[in-house]
């Protein structure tokens, strides 16, 4: 499901802005009596529900579990809140890449490009010297996902997606509000 999502969020995400500015409605939708904080929190909530749906839909592997086994409950719900953190910052970052460009394509293509170099971080961080090897391993989404995943949720963990995601939607409502 981690790789479903890397490879599911740009293609629900690129449409967000980038087609909103193709078709020259992004300047209508700006000059609406709302901010664009509202806007931009609107196409995430609407974009991270419709993940989390899908998501949800696994569900039902649970409950088979739970009806035939003895399931260490603790590691599931652990491993969908990883879930649910990884698909916000996911789509906070998709929806950033939209609203940078106007091409869909260029969209989804710049989301997975920027998660797959987030999620291989940790992978060339022997390669670089002190100071960035360290940047490099907390910027790692497989770093912090895997530990939540086995069982393990740090507070850190949790911080990493959250101030990640509000980073990229801040980033996102400023790029909107520089228009």
């Amino acid at each position: 499901m981690y790789v479903l999502s890397i490879l599911l969020v740009p293609i629900l995400t690129m449409r967000s802005f980038a087609e909103e500015r193709r078709s020259e409605t992004l300047e209508l939708l700006l000059t609406a009596p709302v901010q664009e904080l509202s806007i931009v929190l609107a196409k995430y909530a609407a974009t991270l529900t419709l993940v989390l749906g899908i998501f949800a839909l696994s569900l039902v592997y649970a409950v088979i579990l739970d009806r035939y086994g003895d399931p260490d409950w603790g590691q599931i719900y652990a491993g969908y809140l990883a879930l649910a953190l990884h698909a916000s910052l996911l789509v906070a970052v998709g929806l950033l890449m939209s609203s940078i460009t106007e091409n869909q394509v260029v969209a989804a293509a710049l989301s997975i490009g920027t998660f797959l170099m987030l999620w291989f971080a940790d992978s060339v961080s022997y390669l670089l010297s002190p100071p960035f090897d360290s940047l490099a391993l907390n910027l790692s989404l497989i770093g912090h996902f895997k530990p939540m995943v086995s069982g393990s949720v740090f507070v850190s963990d949790i911080g990493y997606f959250v101030t990640a995601s509000m980073l990229a939607l801040f980033l996102t409502t400023w790029g909107l509000e520089q228009r």
